[in-house]
């Protein structure tokens, strides 16, 4: 199905390390209501077009342990 009818506003991914985060993780089918995202850990990626079909997103946090790493690599 294209949109699985789902409620979810807030997802919040704690202690994260070395993280690809891609549509495998945020998928707009279950996420298609999202409104913020909070991620805390470190990140090894983020997938280009992720947040392109979340429409209702209006707040991406992040609080990345490595920050430099992520941007160096």
């Amino acid at each position: 199905p294209e949109d699985l009818n789902s409620k979810i506003f807030k997802l919040t991914l704690n202690y994260i390390y070395n993280l690809n985060l891609n549509k495998a993780i945020i998928d707009n089918r279950v996420f298609s209501q999202l409104i913020s995202i909070e991620i805390y850990g470190q990140l090894r990626s983020i997938q280009n077009d992720l947040f392109k079909n979340l429409k209702s997103l209006k707040k991406i946090d992040f609080e990345l342990f490595d920050f430099k790493y992520f941007f160096h690599r």
